[in-house]
């Protein structure tokens, strides 16, 4: 091409640039931030309704409990090292005793291992006890709840709690009142004291009148009857008797 076509091209694709330019729309500072303001906004709505639609992991992690990690075994057998101790026992004695192999025994005294039932009726016949007491004993929970009932019999009002080896009453009653059936029969420990008044307890070859701040044991399987001399408040205690095989 000649020089002169090569410019009348450039002129032209010159002026269609110009044309174009000037149809594109032209905004003002004020247009622009409008613009720019607009465009914020709707970016904000947007996020808000994802969110909402979202769950909420801090609220979820709130209301579902997390799996929790166990609290530790539910027996610690380390309790046998305990009552072997205190009869003055060696490994030795209790395998003897009892038919458990030494190994099964020292695994069983440092909680290494859980006993079977055949083992716990074995052992607890060595330590003067049942299985299930020993099992009771065994539970790694220290202590135990119980709530209180109630109830009246031959005139005393008696409130009292009760565990597996041990019955403890309170009660009251008025003058005259006589309870010639106590609630429990069986061959336990029983031991009444007196807080206020007088009563007087019948066995079946004595009679015993106690005062405010008097106290008497007995063996629970005998007959016996309460009768309150004047307005009393006792406590009674049944406990189990130890070595009963």
């Amino acid at each position: 091409r000649t020089g002169a076509a090569r410019d009348d091209e450039f002129r032209v694709r010159l002026e269609g640039a110009a044309s174009a330019e000037e149809r594109r729309p032209r905004f003002s500072l004020a247009h622009k931030k409008l613009i720019k303001f607009a465009f914020t906004v709707s970016l904000v709505i947007c996020f808000s309704v994802k969110a909402n639609r979202m769950p909420n992991r801090a609220a979820l992690s709130m209301s579902a409990p997390a799996d929790s990690a166990p609290d530790g075994p539910m027996f610690d057998f380390s309790v046998v090292r305990e009552l072997r101790k205190r009869e003055g026992l060696t490994l030795g004695d209790v395998s003897m005793r009892s038919g458990v192999s030494v190994p099964v025994l020292s695994r069983l005294e440092r909680n290494q291992s859980v006993a079977e039932i055949e083992t716990l009726f074995k052992l607890s016949r060595v330590f003067g006890m049942n299985a299930a007491d020993l099992l009771a004993l065994a539970e790694s929970r220290g202590a135990h709840h119980a709530g209180e009932t109630r109830h009246k019999s031959g005139g005393f009002e008696f409130r009292e709690v009760r565990y597996g080896n041990a019955l403890c009453l309170y009660g009251r009653a008025k003058k005259g009142s006589t309870l010639s059936r106590p609630e429990i029969h069986g061959d336990d420990y029983e031991i009444c004291w007196v807080l206020q008044g007088r009563l007087r307890i019948r066995l079946p070859h004595e009679v015993h009148d106690l005062a405010a701040g008097r106290a008497i044991q007995f063996d629970a399987i005998l007959e016996h009857t309460y009768e309150a001399l004047a307005d009393c408040e006792i406590v009674i205690f049944h406990m189990r008797k130890g070595k009963r095989f």
